[in-house]
């Protein structure tokens, strides 16, 4: 029993095609779902990784591709090969035969759930250390400051409230004098009315 993996393929629109994210692989088209490369630095590349991968998310890769490798090889091998081919002659066009390698195409049906998302992929962004370490000081900095600030005025709103608390009670304190004082003034009055009446 096999556990399928869902794959995910974006729109690489810097190709005008697909991609897989996870690993880089690019697809010939939306519709010819063959590896034709790696998306890397924002750019094509075809090497040795290309292939491991596309064994391993068991991706099919573009048959030019396969050729092309067959080519370096032949042609890495080839210069003294083909001296020798000419001096001998055919029987040495038989021996310029190498086998193809086998290409093992997955049937459809055995191809994991796919999923184009229409996205371009984020470049990446590199944060070093030094400029985190900067960040944090400079935050660290203006945080300092607005708390120092909010101090300062919390502790003259303080003061400020200490002072109006003063004076109210310097008020309160003449209120009650000047009450004391209205009723004298006021039993006064009455005395003096209740004579002249």
């Amino acid at each position: 029993m096999t556990t399928s993996t869902k794959i995910i393929l974006k729109k690489l629109k810097a190709l005008n095609t697909i991609w897989h994210p996870e690993s880089a692989l690019v697809f010939k088209s939306k519709e010819d779902k063959v590896i034709i490369g790696r998306y890397l630095n924002e750019a094509l590349v075809v090497d040795d990784e290309m292939f491991e991968l596309c064994t391993k998310w068991n991706f099919r890769i573009d048959d030019s591709l396969l050729e092309d490798e067959e080519e370096e090889e032949q042609s890495e091998t080839g210069e003294e090969g083909g001296e020798e081919q000419s001096e001998t002659g055919e029987e040495g066009g038989e021996e310029e035969e190498e086998p193809t390698p086998e290409v093992v195409e997955t049937p459809v049906e055995l191809v994991p759930e796919v999923t184009v998302k229409e996205e371009e992929p984020t470049p990446a962004v590199v944060v070093t250390p030094v400029v985190t370490e900067i960040a944090v000081k400079s935050l660290t900095n203006v945080m300092r400051e607005q708390l120092t600030d909010l101090l300062e005025t919390v502790q003259k709103a303080g003061t400020e409230l200490e002072a109006k608390d003063i004076e109210i009670s310097s008020l309160k304190m003449l209120l009650e004098k000047e009450m004391v004082e209205f009723k004298l003034l006021n039993e006064k009055f009455s005395k003096l009315k209740s004579i002249l009446a």
